[in-house]
């Protein structure tokens, strides 16, 4: 009994030390380092003993144990982090992860590059997107480039990790990002691997499929591609398990025979065909960039002429996108969805995904800029009246313009264009307290390119789109709205403080951002203003040939409240 009672004894006392090694061990594992085994620093006969208490209190901690799966490099010194899909059901992470820190550690660098938590977006495949920014310090220069990764939550409780392997940094301008299942192909987004205006007919393009470990196992043909999406063939009995990853072998080029960078996860089966009506006449898609204030004012006006549900793709937005479409939806009873969209100048892809998978849920697609109203002039004051903020669907003034431009053609239509009247600052040095409906009244004379309400039905299996129009399918044609009966006021040129955004970035594939020396006289362009943010002494009288007051009018007649002439987004 006493030798026995002394054994267990002594075990007590040696786990109590395995514990308190294993606890320090922990501790020790700070941001930045590498995980290492607890056993190197404690005798081999306990080594087994000590790395199974480790793993209990990491597991019970969630320290480790969770799965980085790509690092995709971004513009101004940002890194995205993508995370496994079994760590991303986490609720803990998905919540302890809104702030916090994330390393990169280079196999030849000095100290790990540390960023800042600036976003926590759910991705596609069921995973999440951490979009992290370095604080004091620049990516290093040298390709490729490859670094262990880790995340950490503020308060030190969740950490995520790329399990000690090294993972190579995939650069935004050459990436297979998003896929999309449809009944007849497999739709990839990319970036930098093609670039063709129509869809094109591929040459040696394969799209190749991969297991879970990352093994390609299958290889498909590519049914087309047009601009930067690529049409997959599915493989045989689209075997390949929910969130394998997807790319394209291009075929051409240097590095051809070699799969592009991917981040894209194959969703498994197609989605079934529709099957019903779209339970949405009309609904709005738009990509927004820090546009939280303008919100309230353009869907609240849109709802009103029958827009039924709004669709925004954030990109990277930092503003309070979020909390504002919350107050939209419990507020305003309005029906908003966002779509995390981190990728860079893609917002032709952004369209297409939206058209593609928003088929089976509205008949009808305005692609128009939270700085853009569409104005249907000859239907607002006939037919019935809304009783509420979203409109009757039938009888809105949107519904009747779409019945009105269908009705009697030889051809279906499946696209209608309104041209677009831009509007100045009108006067104005600060953003209007009003919203920009009341407070731009002054425009040019000259009518510009047009924005269209698109039946998503006629849209061609390409994708193709160009400045916020579709092609369609043969079968469909495009009829253009005459503008004594409906335009879309484009509120372009703002107060400089809003207006010089602008200069940050682009969001189109195919524009130069305004800060470059390149295509000077494009129509995206601000005449006068060339490549720098100097605000002109004359701005405010800029851009004003002709007063307009029709929409302002018409919102202050039918919008405001009847005592304070206050308007909904005021309150």
């Amino acid at each position: 009994m006493k030798s026995r009672g002394g054994h267990s004894t002594w075990r007590k006392i040696v786990y109590g030390g395995v514990l308190a090694l294993a606890i320090i061990a922990l501790l020790a594992m700070r941001p930045g380092s590498e995980s290492r085994d607890v056993g190197e620093f404690l005798p081999r006969e306990i080594r087994g003993e000590a790395n199974r208490v480790v793993k209990e209190i990491v597991e019970e901690s969630h320290a480790i144990n969770s799965k980085i799966d790509h690092i995709v490099s971004l513009p101004d010194n940002e890194f995205l982090f993508i995370v496994s899909r079994s760590s991303a059901r986490d609720e803990r992470i998905v919540k302890d992860l809104a702030k916090g820190h994330c390393y990169l550690r280079f196999p030849s660098g000095p100290r790990p590059i540390a960023a800042r938590i600036v976003d926590n977006l759910r991705g596609d495949g069921g995973r999440r997107m951490i979009r992290c920014r370095a604080i004091d310090q620049q990516l290093p220069l040298q390709s490729p480039l490859v670094a262990t990764a880790q995340i950490q939550s503020s308060d030190g409780k969740i950490t995520l990790g790329s399990r000690g392997r090294s993972l190579e940094l995939v650069n935004w301008n050459r990436i297979v990002f998003a896929a999309l299942a449809r009944e007849e192909d497999l739709v990839l987004f990319t970036k930098g691997i093609f670039s063709v205006k129509k869809e094109t007919p591929p040459k040696r393009a394969r799209c190749v499929f991969y297991t879970d470990n990352g093994v390609a196992v299958t290889y498909t043909r590519v049914l087309g591609l047009a601009q930067e999406i690529i049409r997959c063939e599915y493989p045989p009995g689209q075997g390949r398990s929910r969130g394998s990853l997807v790319s394209v072998v291009p075929g051409e080029g240097t590095g051809g025979d070699a799969a592009a960078p991917s981040v894209a996860v194959y969703g498994g089966a197609a989605r079934e065909g529709q099957s019903a009506r779209p339970r949405h006449l009309l609904c709005a898609c738009t990509m927004v960039h820090n546009a939280a204030k303008f919100l309230r004012e353009w869907m609240l006006y849109h709802s009103r002429l029958g827009i039924e549900k709004f669709v925004l793709y954030d990109n990277n937005s930092e503003d309070g996108l979020e909390e504002a479409a919350a107050e939209l939806r419990n507020r305003d009873g309005l029906a908003v969805e966002i779509v995390p969209w981190p990728w860079i100048k893609s917002q032709e892809a952004g369209f297409s995904h939206c058209a593609a998978s928003r088929r089976d849920e509205c008949q009808w697609m305005a692609f128009v800029d939270v700085d853009e109203f569409l104005f249907p002039k000859l239907w607002l004051h006939s037919g019935a009246k809304s009783t509420n903020a979203t409109g009757t669907v039938g009888s809105s003034p949107l519904a009747r313009a779409i019945a009105a431009a269908t009705r009697n053609r030889s051809q279906m239509v499946g696209q209608i264009s309104f041209h677009c009247r831009d509007f100045g600052p009108s006067g104005q040095a600060t953003h209007p307290t009003a919203g920009v409906t009341q407070g731009y009244t002054c425009r040019v004379v000259k009518e510009q390119r047009h924005k269209s309400l698109v039946r998503l039905e006629a849209v061609d299996r390409g994708l193709v789109n160009v400045v916020h129009h579709f092609t369609l399918g043969q079968r469909y044609a495009t009829a253009r709205m005459p503008s004594w009966k409906g335009v879309v006021n484009h509120y372009k040129f703002q107060a400089w403080d809003e207006f010089k955004q602008k200069f940050e970035r682009r969001v189109s594939a195919y524009v130069s951002d305004w800060k470059e020396e390149r295509n000077i006289k494009s129509q995206d362009r601000t005449p006068g203003l060339g490549s720098k943010a100097d605000k002109p002494a004359d701005w405010e009288r800029r851009f004003c040939e002709v007063q307009d007051t029709g929409l302002r009018d018409y919102i202050l007649k039918t919008m405001a409240s009847p005592d304070k002439l206050e308007l909904p987004w005021q309150s």
